[in-house]
This record gives C-alpha cells, sequence and structure tokens, in this order.
C-alpha cells in the first residue's frame, strides 16, 4: 500500500481529495459495506497519509473478517499515530484508540517476526503470501500451523514449520543453505493458507473436509424429508377428519352455507398435507442419495463392481416412509 502526502504537507487539492474519499469510507462503513469502506479509507490514505483514515481502514477490514490484514494496519496505524503525536499532540488520541483496538485484534490472530540469515536477495513466503520485506516483523497469521519458507536468488533456501498461537509473538530465524532436494512439502493438515483472511482460511481446509460434510448433508436433507412426511402425516389426518365431519352435515353432498368455513379449512389442511408429502419424498430421496455417495465414493477401484450393485429404494405408504438398501 502506498503512502501519500504527511500530514500538515499536503496541498489543499490533496487535503480535499483525502476528505472526500475519508467521508465515503464513512458511509460505506456505516450501510455495512466494509470491503469498500476499506477501498475507500485506503485511497484516502494513499492521498494524505493520515493515521485517522488508516485506522479506519483497518477498522473496516476487521468488520469485514479479514482479521490478519487488519491487525497489520491497525499495528501501523498505531504507531504512525504515536510517532506524530510528538509533533502534532491531536494524534495522540488516535494512537491510543489504535493501540487499543490492536490489543483486541491480537485475541483472534498470531505474528510472526522473521528473520533471514544471511540477508541479500530473498523471498519469503507465509503460506502462500509472498511477504514484503519491510513486513518481516509484523506478519499476522490466524492460529494453527504454517510454512514459512525463504529462498535466495542463488539457490538457497530454508523452509520451517510453524505453530501459531493466537495472542502470541512468535521469532522465526531462518538460516539459508544450498538445497538440491524437492520443494519442502508440508504435512496433511497443516494449514499453509492461514496467513490471509479469515475467508482464505476457511477456503483452506483440505478436501478431506469438505467431502466429509456430504454425510451432513445427508442427515439435513434426511431430516427435512422426515418433516415433510409428519406435517403430511398430521395435516392428512386432519384433512380427513374435517371432510368426514362434513359428510355428516352435508347429506348428498349437499352442503348448507354454514359449512363454507368448515370446506376451506378442509381444501387448506389437505394441500398442506401434500405439499409436506411433496417435501418429504425430496428431502429423503436426496438425503439418501448423499448419504449412498459419500459411502460408495471411497471405495477402492477393485471393489468398484461391487459398488454399483448396491440399490437403495425409497418405499412411501399411508403414514409410513421406509428408505430400503440392498447390497
Amino acid at each position: 500500500m502506498g503512502e501519500g502526502a504527511a500530514p500538515g504537507e499536503a496541498t489543499a487539492e490533496q487535503t480535499k481529495a483525502a476528505e472526500k474519499r475519508y467521508l465515503e469510507g464513512v458511509r460505506l462503513f456505516k450501510s455495512g459495506d466494509f470491503g469498500q469502506s476499506a477501498e475507500a479509507f485506503q485511497k484516502s490514505y494513499e492521498t494524505v497519509a493520515s493515521p485517522n483514515s488508516h485506522m479506519m481502514m483497518a477498522r473496516a477490514l476487521a468488520q469485514a473478517g479479514r482479521l490478519t490484514e487488519a491487525y497489520e494496519e491497525m499495528a501501523l496505524a498505531a504507531a504512525e499515530a504515536s510517532e506524530l503525536a510528538e509533533t502534532v499532540p491531536k494524534y495522540g488520541a488516535t494512537a491510543k484508540r489504535a493501540e487499543e483496538e490492536r490489543q483486541k485484534l491480537m485475541k483472534s490472530v498470531g505474528v510472526l517476526e522473521i528473520k533471514v540469515v544471511p540477508e541479500g536477495d530473498v523471498q519469503v513466503h507465509v503460506g502462500p503470501r509472498n511477504v514484503p520485506r519491510n513486513r518481516w516483523d509484523l506478519v499476522a497469521v490466524l492460529p494453527g500451523k504454517v510454512d514459512v519458507v525463504a529462498r535466495m536468488s542463488g539457490g538457497q533456501r530454508a523452509w520451517e514449520l510453524v505453530e501459531v498461537q493466537a495472542g502470541q509473538v512468535t521469532q522465526v530465524v531462518l538460516e539459508l543453505k544450498l538445497d538440491d532436494g524437492p520443494e519442502p512439502t508440508l504435512p496433511p493438515g497443516t494449514g499453509a493458507a492461514t496467513t490471509g483472511s479469515a475467508d482464505d482460511a476457511m477456503g483452506a481446509d483440505s478436501g478431506d473436509h469438505t467431502e466429509s460434510s456430504l454425510r451432513t448433508y445427508a442427515y439435513v436433507a434426511g431430516g427435512v424429508g422426515v418433516a415433510g412426511i409428519l406435517t403430511f402425516a398430521v395435516a392428512g389426518s386432519m384433512s380427513n377428519s374435517t371432510f368426514d365431519s362434513l359428510k355428516a352435515d352435508c347429506p348428498s353432498n349437499v352442503c348448507p352455507p354454514n359449512t363454507a368455513d368448515d370446506i376451506d379449512k378442509g381444501k387448506r389442511q389437505k394441500a398442506i398435507a401434500n405439499t409436506g408429502f411433496a417435501i418429504g419424498l425430496i428431502g429423503l430421496s436426496a438425503g439418501a442419495g448423499l448419504f449412498v455417495f459419500d459411502l460408495t465414493r471411497g471405495e477402492p477401484k477393485k471393489d468398484a463392481a461391487a459398488v454399483t450393485k448396491r440399490r437403495t429404494q425409497l418405499v412411501a405408504g399411508p403414514g409410513s416412509v421406509l428408505i430400503r438398501r440392498r447390497f
């Protein structure tokens, strides 16, 4: 992120443009559009490097769930405001607020302080993120395991798998060495992508997590199906009761005017019962399909022929639903 003119040194035109973008950021923040709000505050900061716009950008990032970015920017905003407060006292209040909010964010993230030996033309990656040299001492990551890799143009490299704890600062020293072997590979299940936002961390889950969730979806769909069938049973019973009562009041299928409400009630109950039955069939069918798919996709290829013989059949009848599975 680029820095704008220093406060007090900006031209009138720069100040006006920065204020316009700052107010736009405030409007977007109040409307709940935190991503766009952060961008507006960033543009304001890139016009005039005010710690206030920097702090507000960090707040918007935090509200958007981008916690690691929020922590880093809030820490920088606190440091900037503290330094400026020595000559411009009004920034003292900004420094205090930013530091308080940095400490709150620290409860959700961990911080890496990275040192590379020897220094030179080195690139550092924390998970998938390429960390610029000026941020090596301030790398916020989500709690968990993360790989830290340093590479020098001459072929030297170093790698470390770091366990990160929320609220803690971890120092990582990477000693570069020549290595002609393959690139280091993380053990299964480690959080190689936990250095970005909260959304990044969610997206970094392994495929096993996604696959195992099918069983959960199957149970949810089955639950919806069972609820639909129960609705069918209850509403159907009520509809039958209503129409049985009407038969007694309507000899030769001719009903008196005072039964109109009962007729409408019976029709509603029948419609609810039919809707519940349809939802029940769909839910149970979907649940059974997901359940079977989750079971069969993990089978070894040598058992594929046996797997194809599996059948699941949905049998519905008055007052009951049966899922029949045959092997």
